[in-house]
């Protein structure tokens, strides 16, 4: 493509440059492009990366809530009830027990069913599902021997094999569930 003859270069027979014998550098207007190109794919890569960083939140709730459901009917067989938040001193919201407003399922825990039982981002205030803010997990064994349990997912369309369980965007692994005892 390029002859160079001499000190006089040639690009498809026609004179581009006399007085060097070659050329350098890129012009402004070429790295400009390439800055712009270069910021357009960063931002692309940035928001791909929250929606990866929201559905790990949200998978994880998902196995979370599995965990703390499982812990949960092991608490009952092994004392053949399931306690009720108020008998812990839980009594914020109408007697829910969220994870993100002090202790959560504290006997559960002090029995050994369950280590820990924290939200990824764990900043829910007020009543979560029903008007508060943030997100958490959520307990409630009522008086009559129905229990539930649930959380709030950020992106509960990404989950069609557990759509018939939520509700706006709280996922219920039980949602007044007979059959309990509650003390």
């Amino acid at each position: 493509m390029f002859k160079i003859n001499k000190k006089i270069i040639f690009f498809r027979n026609r004179l581009v440059c006399s007085r060097k014998e070659y050329l350098v550098g890129f012009t402004l207007i070429e790295l400009l492009v390439v800055i712009a190109i270069i910021g357009l794919l960063a931002s692309v890569v940035i928001v791909s990366l929250n929606n990866a960083r929201l559905k790990a939140r949200d998978t994880r709730r998902i196995a979370d809530i599995k965990q703390i459901y499982t812990a949960l009917q092991g608490f009952y067989v092994d004392k053949n009830y399931l306690p009720i938040t108020s008998s812990y001193g839980e009594v914020n919201n109408g007697g829910w027990d969220y994870s993100s407003q002090g202790a959560f399922l504290t006997p559960v825990i002090s029995a050994g069913f369950l280590s820990s039982a924290k939200d990824p981002l764990n900043n829910g205030s007020g009543d979560v599902f029903y008007g508060g803010t943030g997100y958490s997990y959520a307990y409630y064994c009522y008086n009559d021997g129905t229990m539930s349990l649930g959380v709030k997912l950020e992106d509960p369309v990404a989950y069609p094999q557990i759509a018939g369980q939520i509700a706006g965007n709280v996922y219920w692994i039980a949602n007044h569930e007979n059959g309990f005892r509650c003390q």
